[in-house]
């Protein structure tokens, strides 16, 4: 008894000279954070009123700072965003024991991608999934707040280690429940493999819709099915990218009917990539050349 009494004497004297030592508010996780990152800018701490940013950097950048304890699992969801008027995202988490294992620099551009607007929250949310925090788009700072917090540096692949992180250190059951986060995630590996390797099945077919779709504006199942005819697998690889399933190819479709469009979670990601690899992908070989016909 007496020794739980001291260790909450110690925890209370500890947090109000904390909160003293940052002078800002009383979410110490959250400011921390920002102490950390802003000591790596070498910027200026904006006043906690500006809803937008909270640290502007000496060449005038705005930085929104967000943050997580994670214990066990690195796929949690950060804090609303209610407004996009800062030009990057700074992604500090922590571990339980308060050491950084990963920290990033995103771009205001990449980081809406990931966002999914939330109605009753009035803002926007990122999820830190296997492709955000891997997206080769981000600047890793991770070693440079380590520093800052006293901590050794880490090489970078190993800096989420033991937390179901790295795609399947646990599997994770494939349920009604986390299936919608999994196959976008899955997808967002797996789409730039696709378009840099177009001889795949699944890459043939998905470049065949593009171009038709960006020919007609809209495409029919017949339609796709009669210029992927020469795919003598079309129809099962076609099933495996519009329905959720643990071992399928990646989910990119649905089908309303007799139309086909992109499915809206991964459409930005998907277009996006294909207009990376456009001017590849028009030097490969005829199939990928639509000439229509109809």
């Amino acid at each position: 008894m007496k020794e739980t009494a001291k260790l909450w004497k110690e925890y209370n004297i500890t947090t109000e000279l904390l909160k003293q030592r940052l002078g800002r508010t009383s979410n110490l996780l959250g400011e921390y954070a920002e102490y950390l990152v802003n000591e790596h800018l070498k910027g200026e701490l904006l006043t906690a009123s500006n809803a937008s940013a909270d640290i502007q950097s000496p060449n005038g950048n705005l930085y929104q700072v967000k943050s997580r304890k994670i214990s066990s699992n690195l796929t949690t969801q950060l804090s609303i965003i209610r407004s996009w008027n800062f030009d990057y995202l700074a992604v500090v988490l922590f571990n339980n024991k308060g050491s950084v294992i990963k920290g990033l620099i995103c771009s205001k551009s990449i980081s809406e991608k990931y966002g999914t607007y939330n109605e009753h929250q009035n803002g926007w949310v990122i999820s830190t999934t296997y492709s955000f925090l891997n997206d080769e788009n981000h600047i890793d700072i991770t070693n440079q707040l380590r520093e800052l917090n006293n901590e050794k540096p880490i090489e970078l692949e190993k800096s989420l280690p033991n937390l179901n992180l790295n795609r399947k250190s646990k599997k994770t059951e494939y349920s009604k429940f986390n299936q919608k986060e999994q196959e976008i995630d899955k997808v967002y590996r797996k789409i730039p493999k696709w378009f840099k390797n177009p001889d795949f099945i699944c890459s043939r077919i998905l470049i065949v819709f593009l171009e038709l779709e960006k020919k007609y504006g809209s495409v029919k199942y017949d339609l796709l099915a009669d210029y992927c005819s020469g795919i003598k697998t079309f129809k099962s690889n076609f099933a495996q990218m519009k329905n959720f399933g643990e071992k399928n190819h990646g989910k990119v479709f649905e089908q309303n009917g007799s139309i086909i469009i992109l499915w809206n979670p991964v459409k930005k990601k998907v277009i996006l990539e294909f207009k990376k690899h456009y001017e590849s992908i028009k030097r490969t070989t005829a199939p990928f050349k639509i000439n229509c016909k109809h």
